[in-house]
């Protein structure tokens, strides 16, 4: 079987499961994990080449970085709940309730519970939400006449979330560099708004919403911009305001709700 370098590229899943050591899968092997590369460093360092290259790749290679976003940030936190000082841990999230309560929390409170809920989290979190912005995309485009398929849509905004994997490095450095083990989930992320700026404590109400806001968050959206003014030939800014409105109108809806909350 002679197979050009296209075909190897497109089929070298199905030739490697069939035969590991066939040189035409592993050869596609080697072919797609340089293009996967290329894309993905294109998309921190050059971003308009990127999401041209994208276009050129087959649509499963979505499944390239939805594995990365569940994988690294889960090798995080097992290395958190490892270091962690967990009896600490335990009173810090415990703490504003009764004894009895705390009593019956502490019992689950265990690393084993909490790296296991962490895994399950992301894998339901991490293809759900990006499924759900691929709809909208999809949707939107439809109304644009654009052509992209829905697969595609979903393709673009998990190629987008790329550049959060470089909060891993940074969060594992936070970890490791923590000499009492007493540090909360949301602090080993020290870019968001909150560690850098505002330093509010746990009783305020304001403080998970700021710890959901840091660069990470508008890196991603900027790329799916690219990508959406790209792919439906329509100008950035109003690409821009169309990828940013799904972030708007949840983090209005988040903080009205906290304002709510505060004000009762």
């Amino acid at each position: 079987m002679v197979l050009s370098r296209d075909a190897a590229k497109d089929n070298w899943l199905l030739i490697t499961m069939s035969d590991p050591l066939h040189p035409y899968g592993i050869a596609g092997l080697e072919i797609c994990m340089k293009s996967y590369l290329r894309t993905a460093v294109a998309l921190l360092f050059s971003p308009y080449d990127g999401v041209k290259n994208l276009r050129l790749m087959p649509t499963k290679s979505l499944l390239v970085p939805m594995v990365l976003q569940i994988s690294l940030p889960l090798m995080m936190l097992y290395a958190y709940y490892q270091r962690v000082d967990i009896l600490w841990l335990q009173d810090q999230i415990t703490a504003s309730m009764d004894a009895h309560q705390q009593e019956v929390a502490s019992r689950y409170m265990t690393r084993g519970f909490m790296i296991t809920s962490a895994a399950l989290v992301l894998a339901t979190l991490v293809p759900v939400i990006s499924a759900l912005l691929a709809l909208y995309f999809f949707l939107v485009a439809k109304a644009q006449s654009a052509e992209e398929t829905y697969g595609r849509w979903y393709m673009l905004v998990s190629w987008a979330a790329v550049p959060t994997l470089l909060l891993v490095p940074v969060g594992l450095a936070v970890i490791f560099l923590s000499s009492d083990g007493r540090l909360l989930p949301d602090e080993i992320n020290p870019t968001t708004l909150n560690q850098l700026l505002v330093h509010a404590d746990g009783s305020n109400p304001w403080r998970s919403l700021l710890e959901g806001v840091n660069p990470f968050l508008f890196w991603p959206i900027a790329l799916m911009a690219i990508g959406f003014s790209v792919w439906t030939r329509i100008p950035i800014g109003r690409a821009t305001l169309i990828t940013a409105a799904p972030y708007t109108i949840v983090f209005g809806v988040w903080a009205l709700l906290i304002t709510l909350v505060s004000a009762g």
